[in-house]
């Protein structure tokens, strides 16, 4: 693993772990690949740039590269996967970085509305806090997460009734 990729946030990590798992099942083919990156940045949610400098920095010690479908694709899956997993993250760490504020979920949510075919909702707890994940699925079938920290005293009803 290339030194600079200790780098990498707390949240490039989570979403390398995540990835790991994603590219275990599905089939090893450049523009599968390539999706497959896609969602998996909108689910864990990471700007697709931080996403893919992550990717970089753990393969080529780099912050670009080749399209990461096509680099995947010509390497061995193990190892991919291997690599992309050597990273740990703190989930606290990991939540904080990722988390929107209610107000924030609550304007995507109204600007979006037209494109929005339904949304569910989890909370996440650990020893660190809770988090209310929103998961959106758009009509083009494309789904986003949310993630709003909880207080001490979580209200996650009232973050959903203001985005209702």
């Amino acid at each position: 693993l290339p030194a600079r990729a200790q780098e990498l946030s707390a949240a490039q990590r989570a979403f390398l772990s995540r990835l790991s798992i994603a590219l275990q099942t599905v089939p090893w083919e450049d523009d599968v690949l390539q999706a497959t990156v896609f969602e998996t940045a909108r689910m864990t949610p990471l700007a697709q740039s931080i996403a893919f400098k992550g990717i970089y920095r753990v393969l080529l010690d780099k912050d670009a590269g080749p399209k990461a479908g096509n680099l995947f694709a010509y390497l061995d899956r193990e190892f991919v996967c291997r690599r992309l997993a050597e990273l740990s993250f703190e989930t606290e760490a990991f939540w904080r970085e990722t988390a929107i504020t209610s107000e924030d979920v609550t304007k995507w949510m109204a600007q979006q509305r037209e494109k929005i075919a339904g949304y569910s909702h989890q909370i996440q707890s650990a020893e660190c806090g809770s988090v209310l994940e929103i998961t959106v699925e758009m009509k083009d079938g494309k789904k986003h997460l949310h993630r709003v920290w909880l207080e001490a005293t979580p209200d996650a009803d009232k973050v959903l009734s203001m985005i209702a």
